[in-house]
C-alpha cells in the first residue's frame, strides 16, 4: 500500500463519519470495507499478516469494523 493510497482511503473515510444518517452511513462504511478486503486481499485467512505486514491497512480496516459494530450491526473481526 502507497502512501497515497492510505491519504484516499482514510479521506473516504472521514467523509463517511461525516454523515449524519446512521442508515447510509453503515452502507458506505461496508461499501468501503468491501473494496479495501478486495483490493488488498483482506479476508479471514489472511488478515493476520497485515497486523505485521500492513500495520497502517489494519488499523485502518479495525476502524471500520469497530464504527459499523456500534452501528449495530456485527462483522466478522478478523486478526
Amino acid at each position: 500500500m502507497t502512501t497515497g493510497e492510505m491519504l484516499e482511503l482514510t479521506k473516504r473515510l472521514n467523509s463517511i463519519l461525516g454523515i449524519l444518517s446512521e442508515g447510509w452511513k453503515l452502507r458506505r462504511l461496508l461499501s468501503l470495507k468491501a473494496d479495501m478486503e478486495e483490493a488488498y486481499g483482506i479476508n479471514l485467512l489472511t488478515a493476520g499478516k497485515f497486523k505485521y505486514s500492513e500495520p497502517a491497512l489494519y488499523q485502518l480496516h479495525n476502524t471500520i469494523e469497530q464504527e459499523v459494530n456500534r452501528l449495530g450491526v456485527k462483522s466478522v473481526r478478523m486478526g
